[in-house]
């Protein structure tokens, strides 16, 4: 049951055609009346900040074997011989000698081709010697080989955008972003290359304002003025005997299902002038209205908080999202 209720009476349209299996934000607050588990709703006292991502940032440490409809990955393991031909030929660059560099990245090569990380340090040699061809042509190689390498995208956007292939170089920086969506310098050159594409892009990050706990059995729900519907929702999928299982997930675990669930509570009662106070919230909008609410989700609230999950997407699925950053996120200046 709920001890205390402070809830907008919520308006209803085609908004469920996001997923019809999906509860109405007055059924949540039913299923949390007629609950043997006691429910206190409250208003949040003080805005929560937003957690601090500069520590969630992936390393160029992974690669990834398809196997069918199978994605596993794994971190790059070293010998004692490759490790030691690693180090020489990172003194080579850091002494600006591309050639011994390179020629050391290919020994590594000849005793370990799945060494893919090499090959952008290869493309790289290539750059520093201006020879943007063999560049392009090693970061290409290392993107077949290997695509959740994030440098190797990135370093590919820097060559487009050199030799003025604007529209390519925005795809390779947005996916390079996708697969390490903290990382500070992908979005500075990210910014850069969208202001060459007459975008610009804000750097904002969803930030649900809510708090659960449990005390005793009893469950406090604090939300945020506009988060009620997205707070419920989390409440019962977090706390509710058996309801998150129901639902097809586990309590803890990212869900989609979850995030659409809890985004109707949202959408219910967003107008102009929340859209105006939460760009989240004008986004969400944007992406239901171009079909681009799973992309939405996946870039806006599972990849800050778990960047190492862009991993074990597909190339459709992360397609899909650098089409979405670049329609939505990418406004037209």
């Amino acid at each position: 049951m709920i001890k205390q209720i402070l809830f907008t009476t919520l308006l209803f349209g085609s908004l469920y055609s996001i997923a019809q299996d999906l509860h109405t934000p007055s059924q949540i607050l039913s299923i949390m009346e007629n609950s043997d588990i006691s429910y206190s709703l409250e208003i949040l006292k003080m805005k929560k900040a937003l957690p601090n991502f500069s520590e969630a940032i992936n390393a160029h440490d992974s690669y990834r074997v398809i196997d069918g409809d199978q994605l596993s990955t794994y971190k790059f393991k070293s010998t004692p011989e490759v490790a030691k031909l690693s180090e020489e030929a990172e003194a080579f660059f850091q002494q600006s000698n591309a050639k011994e560099a390179r020629n050391t990245y290919l020994k590594i090569l000849d005793l370990d081709s799945t060494q893919y990380g090499v090959m952008t340090y290869i493309g790289q040699t290539f750059e520093m010697e201006k020879n943007l061809k063999k560049a392009e042509e090693w970061y290409k190689k290392a993107i077949k080989s290997n695509y959740i390498d994030y440098m190797a995208h990135w370093f590919l956007a820097d060559i487009y955008r050199t030799k003025g292939e604007l529209n390519a170089a925005a795809d390779e920086i947005t996916v390079a972003s996708i697969l390490n969506r903290n990382n500070p310098r992908i979005k500075k050159a990210m910014n850069d290359i969208y202001k060459l594409n007459k975008l610009k892009i804000k750097d904002w990050y969803f930030n649900p304002q809510y708090d659960l706990d449990s005390l005793e059995g009893k469950i406090s729900v604090k939300f945020g003025k506009d988060w009620l519907g997205y707070a419920i929702v989390k409440a019962l999928w977090r706390y509710e005997p058996g309801y998150a299982a129901q639902m097809g997930g586990t309590p803890y675990n990212f869900s989609t299902f979850q995030e659409k669930e809890a985004l109707i509570g949202i959408l219910a009662v967003m107008n102009k002038k929340t859209q105006k106070k939460y760009p989240e919230f004008k986004s969400m909008q944007s992406a239901l209205d171009a079909k681009m609410l799973n992309e939405y989700i996946l870039y806006e609230i599972l990849l800050p908080y778990h960047p190492y999950a862009a991993y074990q997407l597909s190339e459709e699925t992360i397609l899909g999202i650098k089409d979405y950053v670049l329609a939505i996120r990418g406004q037209k200046k």
